[in-house]
């Protein structure tokens, strides 16, 4: 059963935004949240069949320490490209400043069958509950 909602992003705040406001307006569904390409890739391996939606960062930071080596979190585009290579199931949004990589992901997924949007960050996470909250909703209603 479609129950989750799966979302990348790297900024602690951003995701303190988003996670407590889908729970408030969306108790019904699951929320999981990765900072970094592979995880999310993993999971959504055996999972993505429960997505009811899937929200996209792009830039997910530095490389980083992990288990005492040295880490690289990837970006938004790998884990777009991997659902490119899957069938729909769900829609996408994609939130990112980056406004040259932001094509290319929404290109690959709509190619690929995936109905997608976007909605530009601005404000530190004020457009959280202006923009992005309002397209939760159109695609989640």
């Amino acid at each position: 059963m479609a129950d989750t909602v799966a979302i990348l992003d790297d900024e602690p705040d951003r995701l303190n935004a988003m996670a407590p406001l889908l729970r408030e307006r969306f108790p019904q569904f699951t929320v999981v949240a990765f900072d970094n390409a592979p995880d999310i890739n993993a999971w959504l391996a055996d999972n993505l069949q429960s997505c009811v939606l899937i929200c996209l960062d792009h830039d997910l930071g530095p490389n980083r320490q992990r288990d005492g080596d040295v880490f690289d979190p990837g970006t938004g585009r790998d884990v777009a490209n991997n659902l490119a290579a899957c069938f729909p199931v769900c829609p996408i949004i994609i939130h990112t400043t980056n406004t040259d990589a932001r094509p290319g992901m929404i290109f690959a997924l709509e190619d690929a069958g995936w109905a997608v949007s976007y909605v530009s960050p601005y404000e530190d996470v004020r457009w959280i509950r202006e923009v992005w909250a309002d397209a939760v909703r159109d695609v989640l209603s």
